[in-house]
């Protein structure tokens, strides 16, 4: 799952039943904006923007002082945010290993991955946790990602003498 063409925006870690590749295409990002926009009075639809889905979300941690985040739950997004963000991410990153196989995420199993691993089944916490993890990829690179991106270069510059 560390293929050199998968990009800095996605990310992979342990969900449901294995490991998941999640990633917000710009197909998936356009469909999570139109889906958890809002219409006004004559029906027109203003979509909401996934760095103010990612900010909502963010709002509900604060750092630990070790390194890590704690949940404060003070964000202002919703469960149905925080549940499609890992849905699109999942059918986006289209790769998961579960009992050492590879299988294709469509959009069938990331619905059934998230009835049983998604809010309500699993605390919000969690699926916020995850959901600022996804998004987090999207705007920043995954952290890991970025760093191996980072050594390459560094290798490389060293082979080549510069």
């Amino acid at each position: 799952m560390t293929a050199p063409d998968v990009p800095v925006t996605a990310t992979t870690f342990p969900f449901a039943d294995g490991q998941y590749r999640f990633w917000l295409r710009l197909k998936q990002v356009e469909e999570l904006e139109r889906l958890c926009g809002v219409h006004d009075r004559e029906g027109r639809l203003h979509p909401k923007s996934a760095i103010t889905i990612f900010d909502s979300i963010a709002a509900s941690f604060e750092n630990d002082g070790a390194g890590g985040m704690t949940w404060t739950g003070f964000g202002g997004h919703l469960a149905r945010e925080a549940n499609e963000v890992l849905r699109l991410g999942l059918i986006g990153g289209n790769l998961g290993i579960v009992a050492d196989e590879e299988i294709e995420v469509g959009p069938r199993r990331a619905i059934e991955l998230l009835e049983l691993y998604g809010y309500p089944k699993r605390p919000m916490k969690e699926v916020a946790a995850h959901a600022f993890r996804v998004l987090h990829a999207m705007i920043f690179g995954d952290p890991e990602a970025m760093q191996r991106e980072a050594e390459a270069k560094a290798a490389s510059s060293a082979g080549t003498g510069g």
